[in-house]
C-alpha cells in the first residue's frame, strides 16, 4: 500500500511540475520558447586570460594593465605604498592563510596592515607580532590534534584554545606588533562588531 501511495504522489507531482512549466503560446504575456534560448553564435568572443602564464614579476594569473606602484612621492619624499590583507574566518581553515603569508614574506611583499576574523585573527596576530609561519602552523597543529574530538566553541574547546593558541600572544599589547594589526571586537551590549 505504501509503494502505491508513493507512486501516485510521485506521478501527481511530476504531472503538476511538467504542466506548470510550459507556457501557452495563445497567451499574449507568456514568454515564447525562442526568447528563452541562447544562441551561442550571438555570444561575443571574450579574451580569457590563461592562469598558467607568468607575469614579469614571476606571479601567476593575468598581469595588471598598469604597473603596481611600489612607492609614491609626496611632499615628505618617497613613501612606500602600504599593502593590506584581510584573512576571512573559517574555523580550522584559518591555518591555510599561513602558506600565503609565508609566500608573501619570501617575495618581500608582506602587507603593512593585517586583519583577520575568527581563528584567522589569531593567525594575523601571530604573524603581526613577528612569529614565523612554521611556528604558527605548528601551534595550530598542536591545537587541532588535541581539539579534533571536542565540539568547537564548547567550554573545553575554549579552554584548550586559550592554553595552546593564545599562550604566546595573550600578554602582548597590540602596539607591540611589527605590522599594523586590526582585530574585530564583538560588542555584547550593541550586539555588533
Amino acid at each position: 500500500m505504501r509503494i502505491e501511495y508513493g507512486l501516485v504522489i510521485g506521478l501527481i507531482t511530476t504531472f503538476l511540475c511538467t504542466s506548470c512549466s510550459h507556457s501557452s503560446k495563445s497567451s499574449s504575456t507568456a514568454l515564447s520558447t525562442d526568447s528563452m534560448t541562447v544562441d551561442i553564435k550571438d555570444v561575443p568572443e571574450r579574451n580569457i586570460p590563461q592562469i598558467l602564464e607568468k607575469s614579469e614579476d614571476n606571479l601567476f594569473g593575468p598581469a595588471p594593465t598598469e604597473p603596481i606602484p611600489q612607492s609614491t612621492t609626496s611632499k615628505k619624499g618617497t613613501v612606500k605604498v602600504p599593502r593590506a590583507l584581510l584573512i576571512s574566518a573559517g574555523l580550522y581553515r584559518a591555518v591555510s592563510a599561513v602558506s600565503l603569508l609565508r609566500e608573501l614574506k619570501v617575495i618581500d611583499r608582506v602587507p603593512a596592515v593585517l586583519m583577520g576574523h575568527g581563528l584567522s585573527a589569531v593567525v594575523a596576530a601571530y604573524f603581526a607580532f613577528g612569529f614565523e609561519p612554521d611556528f604558527i602552523e605548528w601551534k595550530f597543529f598542536q591545537f587541532v590534534e588535541k581539539a579534533k574530538m571536542i565540539p568547537p566553541f564548547s567550554v573545553e574547546w575554549s579552554e584548550l584554545f586559550e592554553k595552546i593558541l593564545l599562550k604566546e600572544i595573550s600578554s602582548k599589547q597590540i602596539e607591540e606588533a611589527k605590522l599594523t594589526l586590526l582585530l574585530p571586537v564583538w560588542n555584547r551590549d550593541q550586539r555588533k562588531v
